[in-house]
């Protein structure tokens, strides 16, 4: 299988004032809005970043799964190292939530 193209990725907006995803190299998308007025209310803006954020953050996510699922740690990992793998994870992403 292709892999896909290196994160991290970011969201631009270009001179006509659409948006898009970056990677370092090259574009990856341009998102279109429905009409003008979903450009104008930053939706487009909006599912940018959204689409950066998941994407930027995917291999963190399964690799934080793989961990819960594998029940490691002493006897198995136990609810509270299962509630503080979820929280290290969540903590990142809200912080890049919050640029």
């Amino acid at each position: 299988m292709t892999e896909h193209t290196k994160t991290p990725w970011v969201a631009v907006q270009y001179p006509d004032q659409s948006w898009g995803v970056r990677s370092a190299l090259f574009a990856i998308a341009t998102i279109v809005a429905q009409d003008m007025e979903d450009r104008d209310n930053g939706e487009e803006a909006a599912n940018s970043r959204f689409i950066v954020t998941a994407c930027n953050h995917h291999d963190e996510l399964v690799a934080a799964l793989k961990r819960i699922a594998s029940g490691e740690g002493y006897y198995g990992a136990q609810a509270a190292e299962y509630k503080q793998i979820a929280r290290d994870v969540l903590s990142e992403l809200e912080a890049e939530d919050a640029k």
